[in-house]
């Protein structure tokens, strides 16, 4: 019985990564937020190594990435290719939002 309840956990757990990924690079606040409280990980990376708070970085999605940040999201993190999502934000041109970042940062 442990056993399946790891297992339902683990798989629950998995789709909300999933559902937040999603929801952060489509810059849906709403869903981020109700994702969130429901206990996904801020920090949740996809197989690219992309974070959730690149993506919404990347999308220029502000509001989401306040959000990911006030639960601990990790500006500072990289991904497979050496971006950070500050980096990302900057790349993209997406200027206030690299400055909420960067407010965050511990390396800029």
């Amino acid at each position: 019985m442990r056993f399946l309840n790891k297992l339902f956990r683990t798989i629950k757990e998995e789709n909300l990564d999933k559902k937040l990924l999603k929801a952060s690079k489509e810059g849906n606040f709403v869903e981020v937020e109700k994702i969130l409280k429901k206990g996904a990980d801020a920090n949740v990376k996809c197989e690219e190594g992309i974070s959730a708070l690149m993506w919404a970085s990347y999308g220029g999605h502000t509001n989401a990435a306040e959000l990911l940040l006030e639960y601990g999201a990790d500006v500072d993190v990289k991904n497979k290719d050496d971006y950070t999502a500050l980096g990302m934000a900057r790349a993209m041109g997406h200027i206030e939002l690299a400055r909420l970042l960067k407010k965050y940062s511990v390396n800029s």
